[in-house]
């Protein structure tokens, strides 16, 4: 399972939420959260978890399947 940033980009942008403000309701850093929007990282689950509670949405909302 991985991050659909697509998604959690528009979610993000609906609510209003800066990339900061997305940080501190996840209680990850401004770094790892760019990092993972950067595609520069792959996120470990209990972020994907820590994301979605943040955007308060279900995790099957913001990850596209590893099966093609």
């Amino acid at each position: 399972m991985k991050f659909d940033i697509n998604k959690i980009n528009i979610i993000r942008i609906t609510q209003g939420l800066s990339i900061t403000q997305l940080a501190e309701k996840s209680q990850l850093s401004k770094a790892t959260i760019s990092r993972i929007l950067g595609e520069k990282t792959n996120a470990r689950a209990n972020n994907i978890g820590k994301i979605a509670k943040a955007l308060d949405v279900g995790i099957e909302q913001i990850t596209v399947s590893d099966e093609s």
